[in-house]
């Protein structure tokens, strides 16, 4: 005879384990200490065995045994295990206890175990005392007089395996409320913590394996998942097929429950945290996003306007020929037209069509007619590009949105441009959008034929396929002989490569797209030698010798980040080889004259340690060159930030890599004047990759390896177009 599932917390008197794995555990329930309570294990429902003393939380149904009586048929059966990380952490950062740091506070822990929290409530600092002496063990007392409640909420949050982060936010946030809201809903703090540890602590709080908020968790754990981009390393979904939510929530579940994944996206259907658009689902925030995006552009598109006269306008674009000493095409004209009087509008084209002049001619018309003009880009060195080609100001999206929200930046009407618009993922876009008065012209400038933004969503093509204002210039303005940049990169939009001539080792500068066609095995030796051929030998130690290396301005775009060809092992092998007589800096395996990589945002940055007044942003992805030892770092100037020198540090060696070679996402929006690529297989490796990676060289670049390997990746569809999202424009 069955009974109904329970979930119990029960204090472990003994375990018995069985022939073929799992066993009996025999214990009290902390809630009804009138009998001991047995429970089944199944081997695959536990962790580990349990042992005497321990609580566990066990889950499951009733059954009778013919001999023992009832117990537990265990579904579910996991350990609380106080590691006291909650208060040591509490107590190690509080500003109201400055002798105690973490080592001291971790001792109290060590020796007192949970009889701490008993202290804390009851203010006995005498026992406390002997292990971090009588003033320091006042100060704790004193800091916890008021905070009661506290204790009680991290005392439960450290049994249930709340990481100490959380538990003090979860204080802050809801005070005494924070263990009841965390019963109601365990996967409240899947936000802030991984899904295995909050769904860990789910169970142990009772919640039963097919309870519907694990479900809807699951649910959402899996379109967050999608949209991050963790599942395949690229940009996100904003959008998933029925199939890929339940097969990612199935994943979550695990067995034997992964047969309620598709139950489970009916209740978040039913909840309203998932809605349907055509064939298509995705979660409530990505919905609002997407169509907040929607009406931002149709409000912009369609608001009543002045327009701008069009002797204005041809005026511009005849300073622009003027300096140019050439005509813009009908197509350009057109395009500074569109712009100049449009509220959101695209203008794209390939490598070499002009988008660069467009940009400019807009700049003049728009200031001419008295409009504020602002341009960005999403990277630091395609910003800095941007202000050189145009002579204007330019900053990075980041910095844009920055200065707007701290009030720096006011713009009340005029035109916004956003260069290398094809890098921008719809989360940044939509806030551009939400934060500009509607009385802004947008105008998006871009490449299609570019890797999409590493950002969840891709605005750009949504905005190519749609149907607002486009203007796409097509004639190739650079184009030389077969071999030229632009119209190499015009036939790999297409999945089509060019028959290119061999690189020519006595003429390394030669300008324009060269294949040295090697092995796969032997594109790493080849793709150093033709750096040699671009670059010198390694550099002597005086300066003049380092300065002429780095003048070469050759860099190494790669697919990959490991394997034999992959931009690690080839900036090691550079860093190793030609810095090998330059100054150390300390012991950070870098010298005077190495290259560097920054691989994380870092805003309003000190200079320097002497000069701490002094900031800059550092964005991921910006390379320098490192200059000078210092006392406590080293100087690095950084080319994308309009040639600022920082002041990098040990602690800073975290966020740095060597950066003679960095793959093709990292230097998007970048240009180089010589590129050697090496073609090395991997699954990122496409059409758009390649295109892009082509692309960055302003003079000559320098493909490497496998010619059958190369041809195949062009031909194949790129992944990265398989994105989903609902956005319509």
């Amino acid at each position: 005879m069955s009974r109904a599932a329970v979930s119990v917390e029960l204090t472990v008197t003994s375990f018995h384990p069985g022939p073929s794995g799992g066993g009996i555990l025999i214990g009290w329930d902390r809630d009804d200490r009138q009998r001991p309570r047995r429970a089944r294990l199944q081997d695959e429902s536990i962790p580990r065995h349990p042992a005497p003393g321990e609580t566990w939380r066990v889950t499951g149904p009733v059954v009778e045994h013919p001999h023992h009586g009832p117990q537990i048929l265990a579904a579910i059966a996991l350990p609380l295990l106080p590691s006291g990380g909650s208060i040591v952490r509490w107590i190690a950062t509080s500003k109201a206890i400055p002798r105690v740091g973490e080592r001291t506070a971790l001792r109290l822990w060590l020796e007192l175990g949970e009889r701490l929290y008993d202290l804390l409530r009851q203010g006995d600092a005498a026992a406390m005392s002997p292990l971090v002496g009588p003033v320091a063990a006042a100060d704790i007392v004193a800091a916890f007089a008021g905070l009661r409640h506290e204790v009680d909420v991290l005392q439960a949050f450290d049994r249930y395996g709340v990481e100490p982060r959380t538990a003090m936010a979860a204080c802050t946030l809801w005070g005494e409320a924070a263990v009841d809201r965390l019963y109601a809903d365990p996967y409240l703090v899947n936000a802030v913590e991984a899904w295995k540890v909050v769904d860990q602590r789910a169970l142990r709080l009772g919640v039963a394996p097919d309870d519907p908020r694990r479900l809807i968790a699951a649910v959402g754990e899996t379109c967050s998942r999608r949209y991050s981009g963790r599942e395949h390393g690229l940009g996100g979904n904003l959008a998933s097929t029925r199939q890929e939510l339940e097969t990612g929530v199935a994943r979550l579940l695990g067995q034997p429950f992964a047969h309620l994944a598709g139950h489970a996206v009916d209740l978040a259907l039913d909840a309203g945290e998932l809605v349907a658009e055509g064939d298509l689902l995705q979660s409530r925030g990505c919905s609002l996003m997407e169509r907040d995006v929607e009406r931002l552009v149709r409000a912009r598109s369609h608001r009543p306007r002045t327009l701008l006269a069009p002797d204005i306008i041809d005026g511009a674009i005849r300073s622009v020929e003027d300096e140019a000493g050439h005509h813009l095409e009908p197509a350009q004209r057109d395009a500074v037209h569109m712009a100049a009087t449009t509220g959101f509008c695209v203008v794209d084209g390939g490598a070499g069509t002009g988008k660069t002049t467009v940009t400019l001619a807009i700049l003049r018309a728009v200031r001419a007619g008295g409009g504020g003009y602002v341009q960005m880009a999403l990277s630091g060195r395609a910003a800095k590009r941007l202000a050189e080609a145009t002579g204007h100001e330019a900053m990075t999206v980041h910095r844009f949105l920055k200065g707007v929200v701290n009030g720096r930046i006011r713009i009340a009407a005029g035109t916004v441009v956003i260069d290398e618009a094809s890098m921008i993922g719809t989360p940044d876009l939509w806030q551009i959008l939400a934060w500009l008065p509607v009385e802004v012209d947008v105008v998006l400038v871009g490449d299609p034929g570019q890797l999409p933004p590493i950002a969840p969503g891709r605005p750009f093509a949504a905005a190519i396929e749609g149907s607002v204002a486009r203007t796409t210039l097509t004639r190739i303005h650079r184009q030389a002989a077969g071999s030229d940049i632009p119209t190499v990169a015009a036939a790999i939009r297409t999945g089509t490569l060019l028959d290119l001539p061999d690189f020519d080792y006595d003429r390394p500068h030669q300008p324009g797209a060269f294949l040295v066609r090697v092995s796969e095995a032997a594109t790493a030796d080849a793709a150093l030698a033709t750096f040699e051929r671009m670059a010198g030998p390694p550099p002597t130690g005086d300066r003049d010798s380092l300065r002429a290396f780095h003048a070469a301005q050759v860099q190494l775009l790669g697919a990959t980040i490991h394997g034999p060809a992959g931009v690690t092992t080839l900036s090691d092998r550079i860093e190793t080889r030609w810095m090998s007589k330059q100054q150390p800096i300390s012991d950070w395996g870098l010298s005077v004259g190495s290259k560097i990589l920054w691989t994380r945002n870092s805003y309003d940055r000190p200079a320097s340690s002497d000069r701490p007044e002094d900031v800059v942003d550092l964005m991921n992805g910006s390379l320098g060159v490192v200059q000078r030892p210092t006392s406590n770092g080293a100087i690095v100037l950084f080319d994308d930030v309009d040639g600022s020198r920082a002041e990098v540090l040990r602690s800073d060696l975290r966020n740095i890599r060597r950066g003679w070679a960095v793959t093709v996402h990292k230097a998007q929006g970048s240009a180089f004047a010589r590129v050697v690529m090496p073609i090395s297989r991997s699954r990122l490796l496409d059409r758009l990759l390649i295109y892009t990676g082509l692309t960055r060289a302003t003079t000559t670049v320098v493909l490497v390896g496998d010619e059958d390997l190369l041809r195949r990746a062009l031909a194949a569809v790129p992944t990265s177009w398989s994105g989903r999202q609902t956005l319509r424009l």
